[in-house]
């Protein structure tokens, strides 16, 4: 009787952790990273994107979509920017552009829109992230480039709808693209600070 409740535990806790795994997001990271060992200065916005939601739940339950995009891309771009540069320091100050004397990255949130929509069969929900990275020598510019990157996902949901599972993969898909947008641009103003000698 012991070895038989073991076995069914056993199971029930497989199965518990096989969701949770599940229900975690799985962001790429980008191809072709190189490490860039010159100190430079990088400035985070803080503030976040600023979100606009568009949400038609219809017979979905609210309280199944929850995703914090915040907190999910603070974490992997912190991880992206360790990743190329080995010589980092991060500083937000407000007066760091006007009194930098050293190489600076400015990567800023912009704009975000999230639409969710559910017409009683499918689940479509659509990310776009806006952002903005420069690239400073001393207080002048001398890169500039905008980031738009687009997140999409649909499901069937005959009978059940939940709006977590297919907003999850186009959070990765658009969270993905962002970062790998951000890598490519990081690159290429190096490219273009070496080619200048700058």
């Amino acid at each position: 009787m012991f070895k038989a409740n073991y076995k069914i535990l056993f199971c029930i806790l497989l199965l518990l952790n096989c969701s949770q795994s599940s229900n975690k997001l799985i962001i790429e990271e980008p191809e072709n990273l190189k490490l860039i060992k010159d100190e430079f200065f990088v400035s985070l916005d803080s503030k976040g994107w600023e979100l606009k939601k568009n949400y038609n739940f219809f017979r979905c339950e609210k309280k199944k979509f929850n995703i914090n995009i915040h907190d999910i891309y603070d974490y992997e771009i912190n991880k992206l920017l360790k990743n190329i540069f080995s010589n980092l320091k991060f500083d937000n100050s407000i007066d760091l552009i006007e009194n930098n004397e050293n190489l600076f990255l400015k990567i800023s949130q912009k704009k975000a829109f999230a639409k969710f929509d559910y017409n009683g069969d499918q689940s479509e929900f659509n990310l776009v992230l806006n952002g903005e990275i420069s690239f400073f020598n001393g207080n002048k510019k001398i890169f500039d480039s905008k980031i738009r990157a687009v997140g999409s996902a649909t499901r069937k949901d005959f009978f059940v709808c939940d709006p977590k599972k297919v907003a999850k993969t186009a959070v990765e898909k658009a969270m993905t693209k962002y970062l790998d947008l951000v890598s490519k641009n990081i690159f290429k103003a190096i490219e273009l600070l070496e080619k200048n000698d700058i």
